[in-house]
């Protein structure tokens, strides 16, 4: 039984705050995260490279009891995202791990910290946005 609870999914959290939740509360290696939660075929493995197009979303949902692909598609339609005409999501999410370093002081990453459109975090209007440990 995994250690896991729904309330942990907070207002526009993104995969990567969930995973990394799961992965801290069940002590899970990267390479059964991997293993288990991703499509990625490549043998190398760093956590900060879970992009959401390499995410089992059916089994994570599954395995957390909380359908994530509704989760996501919520949170693309409460910002309009959906209206856009988007398709191919590959084409505005960063394919680098990007994050506001005050966010992630409190354990927070949001899909929109994801999103070209920004360059600043949209919560600390500020901040800008990086890819780069500091």
């Amino acid at each position: 039984m995994m250690a896991w609870s729904n309330n942990w999914i907070s207002n526009d959290v993104s995969i990567w705050s969930i995973l990394m939740k799961l992965k801290v509360s069940n002590e899970i290696s990267n390479a059964l995260l991997k293993k288990y939660y991703t499509n990625s075929l490549d043998k190398r493995f760093l956590f900060e490279e879970i992009f959401p197009y390499t995410v089992n979303y059916s089994t994570l949902s599954k395995h957390l009891d909380f359908n994530l692909i509704e989760y996501l598609s919520l949170q693309f339609e409460k910002w309009g995202l959906d209206n856009l005409g988007i398709t191919d999501f590959q084409n505005i999410i960063a394919k680098n791990f990007r994050y506001c370093p005050q966010c992630i002081q409190f354990g927070y990453h949001s899909t929109l910290h994801q999103l070209h459109i920004f360059r600043f975090c949209p919560y600390h209007r500020h901040q800008l946005l990086t890819n780069i440990c500091i």
